[in-house]
């Protein structure tokens, strides 16, 4: 029999343990600049993309897009070759009447690869009707070729520029966008460099998921020169700097989303999952 001091401790302890504090991740919306994000720091944030992308591929980040309903689209492993003759590996994901393809770069290379995209995240291209080109950069994976050349000197743009020569035998090889993280933005600015000098062909849009000084490793980010592309930047709210210094002189078409806390590259859609929803719904605007 239970003592009605007894009681009035029992019904305390049920008042305290059912008033948790369900805290949320906060949205920024601008942000970013260069020194803070050294090529070795973006190296040793990136070599913990393991975790990052596990947690990115779990089932909470899974069932946080808005198309659970959606089955998504079965990859097929694809091999193309640079003009150096480094043959690389993907994964292709094509939409049958789609009209847009988006080519992932994903972080620095050998340590990551094509799997740091999560597979809720493709699903979310592929269920807004956008074939998808999951690409191993050179010395990562299934790709050869030597790491280091992914992001320093004049060959990691091959990777991205036989990325586009490939998606351009599908219907929507004509109209694609670049997706880079972490220093996957190096290649991703270096190929809208080259595609601007050389009339070749541009990106309907570009993300960059961590954004940072190694992304102008050969190439300045020239919004003067690249400020008709609607370009997205996505970082967490610790690489904030070099994002500021870019958007204080942004155009009016380019978009800044900051996350906290966020997680650097890939990361993000482990940590905030409803970037998910937002990266895809950006890449599939017409």
């Amino acid at each position: 029999m239970y003592s009605p001091f007894r009681m009035i401790l029992l019904f305390s302890l049920a008042l305290t343990l059912g008033c948790g504090d369900d805290a949320s991740p906060a949205d920024g919306g601008t942000r970013d600049t260069g020194a803070a994000d050294s090529a070795a720091a973006d190296s040793a944030t990136a070599d913990s993309a393991t975790a990052d992308s596990a947690a990115a591929d779990s089932a909470t980040a899974d069932s946080a897009t808005a198309d659970a309903g959606c089955a998504g689209t079965a990859p097929e492993v694809v091999h193309f070759d640079t003009d150096d003759g480094v043959t690389l590996e993907a994964d292709r994901y094509v939409v049958p009447g789609s009209s847009r393809a988006a080519i992932l770069l994903h972080m620095i290379p050998p340590s990551n690869d094509r799997t740091n995209y999560p597979a809720a995240f493709i699903r979310a291209l592929t269920c807004r009707g956008v074939s998808v080109l999951n690409v191993d950069r050179r010395g990562a994976g299934g790709s050869g070729g030597v790491a280091g050349e992914a992001y320093t000197g004049s060959k990691g743009v091959l990777d991205a520029r036989a990325a586009v020569a490939f998606m351009g035998a599908d219907a929507a090889g004509s109209d694609f966008v670049l997706v880079g993280a972490s220093n996957g933005t190096t290649t991703t600015l270096d190929y809208v460099a080259y595609a601007t000098s050389a009339s070749a062909n541009l990106p309907s849009r570009v993300v960059f998921l961590s954004g940072g000084g190694y992304s102008t490793n050969q190439n300045a980010l020239d919004a003067t020169r690249y400020g008709a592309l609607p370009w997205l930047f996505v970082y967490p709210a610790g690489e904030a700097s070099w994002n500021d210094t870019v958007a204080a002189t942004a155009p009016t078409g380019w978009q800044f989303r900051e996350y906290t806390p966020g997680a650097h590259g890939t990361g993000v859609f482990g940590t905030d999952p409803d970037s998910i929803d937002f990266v895809a719904n950006f890449v599939a605007t017409p």
